[in-house]
């Protein structure tokens, strides 16, 4: 009894692969956030000067950091998204100064990240979003 083992290796590629644990499940609708707290916080109830740590304090879906120079504006930024829609922007725009905007798009910080000119798109972002104050 001969064995095809290039067939018996697809055989086993599709058992493995369809195993639990193994895929990957892609939902195309809303959902409510799970083991975050972000959506328990009421940042309009926190000071100005305590709105980035009670940011960087909360647990979010998703958080992503970029880091430009340390001598251009801005040095670093932050994006802390609960939905993964919208999010807060944090930019360290210098040692002791960052600036918070509230509710930019996903879509606009991944142009930030992938942009060749971060400072140029930092700047359409200081112009198309508010800080908050």
């Amino acid at each position: 009894m001969k064995i095809n083992v290039v067939s018996l290796l697809a055989s086993l590629l599709v058992i493995f692969c369809a195993s639990p644990g193994v895929s990957q499940i892609q939902h195309n609708f809303p959902m409510e956030p799970s083991k975050t707290s972000c959506d328990s916080v009421d940042m309009s109830s926190v000071h100005r000067v305590h709105l980035a740590d009670t940011i960087r304090k909360t647990t979010f879906r998703y958080v992503e950091e970029l880091r430009i120079s340390r001598y251009k504006t801005p040095r670093h930024a932050w994006f802390y998204s609960c939905d993964g829609a919208t999010g807060f922007l944090i930019a360290k725009e210098s040692e002791d100064l960052e600036v918070i905007f509230d509710q930019v798009k996903k879509s606009d910080w991944d142009e930030f990240v992938k942009a060749k000119d971060p400072i140029a798109s930092y700047k359409q972002l200081k112009v198309k979003y508010a800080t908050i104050d």
